[in-house]
């Protein structure tokens, strides 16, 4: 079985990860929409709510990591992807999933 992203779970893209995108931007706070093997947030930069990303797959390592708690407040206070380096955190002090 392959790895999935849970439904709901918050997922910050690292810098490290190869394949930038202006739609799904580094340092980010995304919240997945379904259970899936690779990125369908909720939305993304553009405010699409049906766009995914085939090349973020789960279980990759060094390009993800889950969101703080303080990510997942600012995220829910937006409702939108959100930067990760404004909560006053710094990318390098948490493990990289």
């Amino acid at each position: 079985m392959e790895e999935e992203f849970s439904k709901d779970e918050y997922i910050v893209v690292l810098p490290s990860f190869e394949h930038e995108v202006p739609a799904f931007l580094p340092n980010y706070v995304y919240k997945q929409r379904m259970d899936y093997q690779f990125l369908r947030p909720y939305y993304d930069m553009y405010g699409s709510g049906t766009n995914g990303w085939p090349v973020f797959e789960a279980g990759r390592t060094g390009i993800y990591r889950a969101a703080t708690w303080a990510e997942k407040q600012a995220y829910d206070r937006t409702g939108r992807p959100c930067p990760a380096e404004e909560i006053g955190m710094s990318i390098d002090s948490y493990s990289i999933i």
